[in-house]
């Protein structure tokens, strides 16, 4: 069996990265019944397990980038994976924005986003070239974001769904702008778009993370999605290797 461990940032990162795996990846695994959303309790990990059972994911999620480095037992294989199975970890993670740009956070921004990581990983400078390979930040592993850029990029493209945006949010962004007070966040955006097209949306421990019910708002074949479905891809079918973890050791 090839096992996979992947370290997210957030619950809704599990869950959309849960329903990407089924998506995009239809020919490996299906859609079983404890996948439907009335199942999802925020049981950490997620887990999926390919149809003919060669593939097992495991999801597990953290507060914020700065507590992976709880987290490295897990990107470590573990001794009841046996010597003959494979074993992949690596993490999916918001690079947001630089402070120069107005944002607040430390270490934010692709780059320094990356390096803090590692860092906080402890993983030695040597190792950094290779363990980027296992390393994926939000929007595209390129430029500065998070999964909301993701998120609306991948809306689709009917006019009742663009509509919202062009319509509807972004006049009211205008007028909290001339109050003046604080313009919401796209985290905020994101949320209401989904609760303006499912009427469960907030349903799941009150938190917006149905992606699976809420499956038809979102074009998965999203061009921007492509970086993301190609990173999982190695992951779950790649050459057989450690992932992260072998740069923890």
């Amino acid at each position: 069996m090839r096992k996979i461990v992947i370290v997210v940032e957030g619950s809704k990162d599990a869950y959309f990265l849960h329903e990407l795996i089924l998506q995009r990846f239809s020919g490996y695994f299906l859609r079983q019944d404890n996948h439907s959303a009335e199942s999802e309790k925020q049981v950490k990990p997620m887990k999926l397990v390919s149809k003919d059972g060669g593939i097992a994911v495991d999801l597990y999620w953290v507060s914020g980038y700065g507590q992976i480095k709880n987290m490295k037992n897990e990107l470590i294989r573990s001794a009841d994976i046996g010597a003959a199975d494979e074993f992949v970890s690596g993490l999916v993670f918001d690079s947001d924005v630089p402070p120069e740009v107005g944002a607040n956070e430390k270490h934010a921004g692709h780059g320094p986003r990356s390096k803090e990581i590692l860092k906080l990983l402890k993983i030695p400078e040597e190792k950094w070239d290779e363990a980027l390979q296992y390393v994926f930040l939000f929007p595209d592993n390129e430029g500065d974001g998070d999964l909301e850029v993701v998120l609306r990029a991948a809306v689709r493209e009917s006019p009742e769904h663009q509509s919202f945006f062009e319509k509807c949010w972004t006049p009211f962004e205008d007028e909290v702008g001339r109050i003046p007070a604080n313009v919401p966040t796209r985290k905020s955006m994101m949320n209401e778009y989904k609760a303006a097209f499912d009427s469960q949306a907030w349903d799941t421990n009150g938190l917006n993370l149905n992606f699976a019910r809420a499956g038809d708002l979102w074009n998965w074949s999203a061009p921007q999605l492509e970086p993301l479905v190609d990173f999982l891809g190695k992951l779950l079918t790649g050459p057989a290797t450690d992932g992260l973890g072998a740069c923890l050791i």
